[in-house]
């Protein structure tokens, strides 16, 4: 499927790691010790160790710091005040001296002591999730992950992240999708952007369950998500437009459709995808968008592949095109007193088709108007990209908008309008 157009997931997964890598210093220890309940103290055997071990933080001598510490930990009579004081300290040097596993047991320990304040409760679990994710111990970070949501109330897409993307690397991935399409709903309830990380683990979670609806919503998704790069939304839109033209219910003028929208996004490159939709258009009656089609099967890559061929069924469909183009003023006379709104309609078409989007457009919703359409659902398309060519962005999304979901180009409709927004 996409496993060899996918993202590698070493850069995806450096989110984690990088926007919310865990940051320490000694007025965040003050502020802890600062809100610490009244009567609790720690004992005076513990106190002299913890004394000389602040000492050591403030001069940064983190190995002085450390051993005493560990003398303080060696003290047989502690109580549980002791000991979370202890892990303080011990998280505190411990990240100085950037060994992240011990500091990632001391702050757990602080966490569960019941001695840090509701108020603190959330952030310091946050960091207990992120040291574990940075640790590679994605357990633990699933675990503490799920805490974070939990204290938060489910309203940080952050916490849904950090657990999606260590469930994605336990290789749970029905609940890496879960997590991270959370993450995807409430960024959205809260007007935030959908961060293109969440939907690359998500899309490779879906790829490796063989699962190719999962795989094309979530392109999606992406053709819409916060993407820096503009390369890579070309290419989500390639990935994306493959899924769908290799559904097997297409039909002649979905195909078609599909093609338009590559055409339109410069994604449309291959000798034969060109000469298909030459085929089709020419089929039904547009041949001078036949021959445009066939004019760039001729110029691009496999375009020597059947090229005599080619070159003589283009001068076939120039002759054709040549008599539509004079056709024109006489549909024009007869649309009018059309029992339908079909007449019109062919005069859109041909009007689109030499690039005359004005006349078009006008043709188009007069016989829209007037009714009694065979391919409403196509009709509105082809009026959507007719407003689009005028710049006419808003009232094109409507237009395709208009295609009903029971339609079988509803899909490629609402692409179209998610093309209009980016336009």
């Amino acid at each position: 499927m996409l496993r060899k157009t996918v993202l590698a997931l070493s850069l995806i997964l450096g989110v984690c790691t990088g926007a919310q890598l865990l940051v320490i210093d000694s007025v965040a220890v003050a502020k802890e010790k600062k809100e610490e309940p009244k009567k609790q103290g720690v004992s005076a055997k513990v106190a002299k160790p913890l004394k000389g071990a602040q000492e050591a933080l403030q001069k940064e001598q983190w190995d002085e710091a450390l051993v005493k510490i560990r003398e303080a930990q060696a003290i047989p009579e502690r109580t549980p005040y002791d000991d979370y004081q202890i892990n303080e300290f011990l998280f505190f040097a411990s990240a100085r001296k950037a060994d992240f596993v011990t500091a990632a047991a001391a702050l757990e320990q602080v966490v569960n002591s019941g001695f840090v304040s509701e108020e603190d409760k959330v952030e310091r679990t946050r960091q207990v999730a992120t040291l574990n994710f940075q640790n590679k111990n994605y357990g633990k970070a699933v675990e503490y992950g799920n805490r974070w949501i939990e204290l938060t109330g489910g309203s940080a897409p952050q916490a849904y992240e950090l657990t999606g993307q260590a469930q994605y690397l336990l290789e749970d991935n029905a609940a890496a999708i879960q997590t991270l399409r959370k993450a995807v709903d409430v960024a959205k309830a809260a007007g935030q952007p959908v961060k293109e990380q969440w939907l690359q683990v998500m899309l490779s979670a879906y790829d490796r369950t063989d699962d190719a609806a999962g795989v094309s919503n979530t392109l999606e998704e992406l053709v819409q998500a916060d993407v820096k790069r503009p390369e890579d939304r070309k290419k989500y839109w390639e990935q994306l437009l493959d899924t769908v033209y290799a559904k097997q219910e297409n039909d002649d003028r979905t195909t078609l459709e599909i093609h338009r929208l590559r055409n339109e996004l410069g994604i449309l490159r291959r000798a034969d995808d060109y000469g298909e939709m030459a085929d089709i258009a020419a089929s039904i009656g547009i041949p001078d968008e036949a021959v445009k089609a066939l004019e760039k099967a001729t110029t691009v890559e496999g375009s020597e592949r059947d090229r005599p061929r080619r070159l003589a069924r283009l001068a076939e469909l120039r002759k054709l095109a040549e008599t539509d183009r004079k056709s024109l003023p006489g549909l024009e006379k007869e649309a009018p007193a059309a029992k339908t709104g079909e007449t019109y309609y062919a005069l859109g078409v041909g009007y689109l088709s030499f690039d005359q989007y004005e006349p078009a457009a006008v043709a188009l919703k007069q016989g829209m108007q007037k009714g009694g359409l065979k391919r409403p659902d196509e009709a509105q398309i082809t009026l959507g990209r007719t407003l689009l060519k005028l710049n006419q962005k808003e009232e094109a999304k409507q237009a395709f908008a208009a295609v009903p979901q029971s339609s079988k180009l509803a899909r490629i409709a609402r692409l179209w309008a998610i093309y209009a927004n980016q336009a």
